[in-house]
């Protein structure tokens, strides 16, 4: 969603989350070829409508999952922690959070995700 891809996703509720099924993406059971091919037929039938979709996707991302957000999620859950455990472990906590908060947002994976996708391409 993040590169600007259409999203075609499995109907689960951490994916209703996020997806709004004909504004920002489309939800199937994955496991009903049926609706996995309706859904997939209505996204190549909006015809122009589906750049509105590419974009109403990334903004989803860029809005919800913003670096200072989870950021401010991790150092929040941190000190949540580091107030319930010894010195040692607090420490610990902090600098695996860190580290895991650096990492979870891979710009140049995603970048190179939606020149994919507005490519055509699907190897990396």
């Amino acid at each position: 969603m993040a590169a600007g891809c259409l999203v075609l996703a499995s109907d689960t509720a951490p994916v209703r989350e996020v997806i709004e099924p004909g504004a920002n993406g489309m939800v199937a059971d994955l496991r009903d070829p049926g609706a996995l091919a309706a859904c997939a037929a209505e996204l190549l039938a909006a015809g122009d409508a589906l750049d509105a979709v590419r974009r109403a996707a990334r903004r989803t991302i860029l809005a919800r999952f913003r670096r200072d957000r989870a950021l401010a999620r991790w150092s929040a859950l941190i000190e949540r922690v580091a107030t319930q455990s010894t010195p040692a472990a607090a420490s610990a906590a902090r600098e695996e959070g860190a580290r895991r908060a650096a990492s979870s947002i891979p710009i140049a994976a995603t970048m190179r995700g939606r020149e994919r996708c507005q490519s055509g391409r699907s190897n990396p």
